[in-house]
């Protein structure tokens, strides 16, 4: 293979991109150390090289193959993941211009109290007080960065238009095309993936996606894609774009440790599902492909960088919960400070635990993608002790921006961050049910 062969010994995984992943425990630094120097007189390039919590994460490539190499020391773990070279986004803004980005979390109307359900076969997912997952930056050049993108299960219609609408609304360009500079994805959930997938049939040709950014190897978003045609959720990404738009973009499988960068955006990905076969200290082995894949989620650390101000750092963990909140506290807990959080998995009771709050380092600004009567007419519903109590005890001033205001009725926050404070400015939304 390219002049490398891999060692013997270890435990084979598959994951998205067509990757394989070997994992080699009882490894040690010379180990790791072995087999880095193995790639490079092989001939292959380093292209980016990490280190988070004394955890080392490095890639290298050659005529296209890229092989990732992970040293994690508080396990005694080497990971190896060959797969086809992608490119990581880095499109630094340039030197005269100024910062100016926005954020915006996308709310959703909880009024629409549909039955039923149909996760597989439906752009029409119902259930009362549902939710989903939504966030877009605006970009200086007036391109946009959009995290997952939801899709509230109670009018998926209603809310694929109104992220489509704010696109074209808020639109800066001169050229007045939309433009995406990147998509991220969380994980393949439908109340994450599934406005992709429909504002993309709808609005596909309207819309240029420059970078598409994703690690998760679960299939259950695209369930009504025949599984013999596709085989991961990559491929089903794949035939969306060819599908349905003008021009491919870039789709790069984030591997832990990566930094990207777009216009004054540092991205740097902290965990993803690659990291969940790591055994825990009672001896269980976390495999996020064989169980819920919200463990899987990637977990992105977001910075705005402005001259002559400090950075503002904001955390998107996606649905992550369970065991894989202290596996991920083993691999970046140095990267978890900052100064606004997306709550993981809505704010449920398995929404991480008090030391990832602790983690977060006092973050005041709490992204709720849920209900406000969640968290904040009645935190207890989300179960005793559970997230709304985590990160209040460690920081009892937080600011709660929740998805709707009691009546039910949607909430964008809008936030800007000039000089490196947080300003956050409310708009109710009135939107329409629609079905399909």
């Amino acid at each position: 293979m390219n002049g490398f062969e891999f060692k013997s010994g270890c435990e084979v995984f598959y994951g998205q991109n067509h990757s394989t992943q070997r994992l080699y425990r009882n490894a040690n630094k010379g180990f790791f150390e072995q087999n880095v120097k193995a790639l490079r007189e092989a001939g292959y390039s380093e292209y980016y090289n990490e280190e988070m919590n004394g955890n080392i994460f490095c890639g290298y490539e050659k005529a296209g193959h890229a092989v990732t190499v992970q040293y994690m020391p508080f396990a005694n773990e080497v990971r190896m993941i060959e797969e086809p070279y992608t490119e990581i986004p880095y499109y630094p803004l340039p030197k005269e211009a100024v910062c100016k980005p926005k954020m915006t979390q996308i709310g959703f109307d909880f009024r629409a109290n549909f039955t039923g359900l149909d996760y597989h076969n439906s752009f029409n997912v119902k259930s009362k007080h549902a939710c989903g997952m939504s966030f877009v930056f605006t970009l200086t050049d007036g391109s946009y960065i959009v995290i997952d993108g939801g899709a509230n299960c109670t009018d998926v219609c209603a809310s694929t238009d109104h992220l489509f609408n704010y696109l074209k609304e808020n639109n800066q360009r001169k050229d007045g095309k939309i433009v995406i500079a990147a998509w991220f994805i969380t994980h393949f959930h439908w109340d994450h993936m599934r406005n992709f997938e429909r504002l993309s049939i709808l609005y596909g040709k309207e819309i240029e996606i420059k970078n598409f950014i994703c690690n998760h190897y679960e299939f259950w978003a695209f369930m009504h894609y025949k599984k013999d045609e596709h085989k991961d959720g990559i491929d089903v990404i794949n035939f969306i774009f060819e599908k349905h738009y003008d021009k491919k973009p870039n789709i790069h499988t984030v591997r832990c440790g990566q930094k990207m960068q777009i216009g004054c955006v540092e991205i740097q990905t902290l965990f993803t599902h690659d990291q969940n076969s790591t055994v825990t200290e009672d001896g269980r082995v976390i495999d996020s492909r064989s169980l819920d894949g919200n463990i899987g989620s990637s977990v992105y650390m977001f910075t705005i960088k402005q001259d002559g101000a400090k950075d503002v750092k904001i955390a998107f963990p996606g649905d992550l919960y369970s065991e894989a909140v202290d596996t991920a506290i083993a691999y970046c807990q140095d990267k978890l400070v900052c100064d606004m959080v997306q709550v993981p998995h809505h704010g449920y009771s398995n929404a991480g635990n008090r030391a990832f709050a602790a983690a977060m380092g006092g973050a005041s600004h709490i992204l709720f993608t849920h209900h406000y009567y969640h968290w904040i007419d009645n935190p207890k519903i989300v179960g005793s002790g559970g997230a709304y109590d985590w990160f209040h005890d460690v920081c009892p001033d937080m600011k709660i921006y929740p998805q709707c205001d009691p009546d039910e009725t949607q909430v964008d926050w809008h936030f800007t961050f000039e000089g490196g404070e947080i300003k956050a400015e409310k708009e109710r939304v009135e939107s329409k049910h629609t079905l399909l």
